[in-house]
C-alpha cells in the first residue's frame, strides 16, 4: 500500500513497511476501513462534525483527483474536485492510524496551494485544520504530537492574512489528545497553557478535560486533582466527565490508597448529589473507575469490593452500564480463584440477557478462562470466540465483534 506523505518531500516507515509516495506524485492511493456514519469527540467537550458515509473506491477516487498536481496544476482544480473535500478529510482522519494522517495532512496542503493561488472555488476554514490536527491525535503515531502543533503553527501564520483561520479551542484540544496519546504530559501542559494566553478564547470546561485526561492516562491524581482546583477558582464548573477523569486517575495510579481515596471522592459527589448541593450525578463509569481500582490494588477482598461496588451502582439506577459489568468481570478474571472463570461467564450470561454486554465483555471472559487452569479453557474460550461471531453476524448493530484481541 501506498500513502502520501506529509510535507511532499518528507517521509514516514509504518510497520507494515508501506512504500512511500511523493506528495508530487500520488500514483497509489491506500484503501482505508470502510467510513461509516459517526460522530468523531474532537475533545470531551465537542465534536469535529458528522460524517457521511462514502465507500473506500470513491474515497480513493476523490483523494486522487485531490492530489493531481499533473493533471491539476495548483489553482486549477475544479468546484467538482473540493465539493466534499471536508467529508475526504474526515474519512482519512476517521482511520485513526499514519496514513490517514499522511494524506490527510497532504490533502490539506494541496488545498493550501489552491487558496493560495487564487482558486475561487474553494475557502480554507479553521475546520479543516481541526480535522487535520485530529488525525494526527488518533493516529498514535511518535510524530503525532510534533506534526499536530505543525498544524496549529500553519493557522497561526495564515490567521495574520486571514483571520477567519484564527486557531480555536478544538485545534488546541486535538493538539493536548495528541500530546497525551503519547504520554507526553509537559507538552500537554505547554499547549494548554498556550491556549489560556490567547485573547480570543475563553477556556471552558472540555478544555481543561482535556488536560485533565492527559493526567487520567498517567496515573498522575495528585496533579489532576491541582488542575481541577485550579478550575474551581478559575470560575469554571467541571462536570461528571472532570471528576471521572480523576477518579481514572487514581485508578491508573500506583499511590498506596489509591482505591480507597477514589472511592471517598464518589462518595462525596453522590452525597452532594443526593443532598441536591450539586447537579453533578456520579454515572457508571464513576462507578466502574472505583471498582477497577480495588482490583488493581491488588486487595485479597478486590473480588468483593467490586462487586459491592456493582449493588450499590444498581441500586442508584446504573444497571445497564456496560463499564461497570466489565469491572466487575475483570476482577474475577484477575483473582486467581479456583472458579473464577466459571464466575465470570455467568455474570457475562447475564449481561446477555440485559443487553449490555460488548466485545470487551466477552474478551474479559476469554481473558479469565486463559489465566485459569481448566482442562477446558481452550474450548470454553473458543466457544465464546464462536458466540460473538455469530451474534455479530446477525446483527450488525451489536458491538460484540471479535477483534485482534479475542
Amino acid at each position: 500500500l501506498g500513502f502520501v506523505a506529509p510535507g511532499g518531500g518528507g517521509s514516514f516507515r509504518s510497520s507494515s513497511m508501506m512504500t512511500m509516495v511523493s506528495a508530487t506524485a500520488p500514483t497509489a492511493v491506500p484503501a482505508p476501513p470502510e467510513p461509516e456514519p459517526i460522530v468523531e469527540p474532537a475533545s470531551p467537550s465537542g465534536n469535529i462534525m458528522e460524517l457521511g458515509s462514502m465507500s473506500a473506491p470513491t474515497l480513493r477516487e476523490k483523494t486522487s483527483l485531490l492530489l493531481d498536481l499533473e493533471k491539476y496544476p495548483p489553482g486549477t482544480l475544479p468546484e467538482s474536485a473540493l465539493t466534499g473535500s471536508m467529508i475526504v478529510l474526515n474519512a482519512w482522519a476517521r482511520t485513526g492510524c499514519l496514513t490517514g494522517a499522511s494524506t490527510a495532512t497532504s490533502i490539506l496542503e494541496r488545498l493550501e496551494q489552491e487558496a493560495q493561488a487564487g482558486n475561487k472555488a474553494l475557502k480554507l476554514s479553521v475546520m479543516h485544520y481541526s480535522v487535520v490536527a485530529h488525525a494526527w491525535a488518533k493516529s498514535d503515531n511518535h510524530q503525532a504530537g510534533v506534526q499536530a502543533e505543525k498544524v496549529l503553527d500553519k493557522m497561526i501564520a495564515r490567521a495574520e492574512e486571514d483571520p477567519t483561520l484564527r486557531a480555536n479551542r478544538i485545534v488546541f484540544n486535538c493538539i493536548i489528545h495528541a500530546w497525551s496519546r503519547q504520554g507526553n504530559t509537559e507538552r500537554a501542559e505547554a499547549t494548554f497553557e498556550r491556549m489560556k494566553a490567547d485573547p480570543a478564547i475563553q477556556v471552558e470546561t472540555g478544555d481543561y478535560n482535556a488536560l485533565l485526561s492527559t493526567y487520567a492516562r498517567n496515573g498522575n491524581a495528585r496533579k489532576g486533582e491541582e488542575v481541577l482546583k485550579d478550575m474551581l477558582e478559575s470560575g469554571c464548573e467541571p462536570d461528571i466527565i472532570s471528576y471521572n477523569c480523576i477518579l481514572d486517575s487514581w485508578r491508573q495510579g500506583d499511590e498506596p490508597g489509591a482505591a480507597e481515596r477514589a472511592e471517598s471522592i464518589l462518595e462525596t459527589l453522590q452525597s452532594n448529589f443526593d443532598k441536591g448541593e450539586s447537579d453533578i450525578r456520579p454515572n457508571g463509569r464513576s462507578y466502574s473507575s472505583v471498582a477497577s481500582a480495588y482490583i488493581k490494588s491488588g486487595r485479597t477482598d478486590s473480588v468483593a469490593q467490586a462487586e459491592r461496588l456493582l449493588s450499590v451502582a444498581e441500586e442508584r439506577g446504573h444497571a445497564g452500564d456496560s463499564y461497570l459489568y466489565n469491572s466487575v468481570l475483570d476482577a474475577w478474571a484477575m483473582s486467581g480463584q479456583r472458579d473464577s472463570a466459571m464466575k465470570a461467564e455467568e455474570i457475562l450470561n447475564d449481561m446477555e440477557k440485559a443487553g449490555t454486554v460488548n466485545t470487551v465483555s466477552y474478551n474479559t471472559v476469554i481473558k479469565a478462562w486463559k489465566l485459569s487452569s481448566s482442562r477446558d479453557a481452550a474450548k470454553r474460550a473458543e466457544a465464546l470466540l464462536n458466540r460473538m461471531e455469530t451474534l455479530s453476524a446477525e446483527d450488525y448493530r451489536l458491538a460484540v465483534a471479535p477483534d485482534v484481541y479475542t
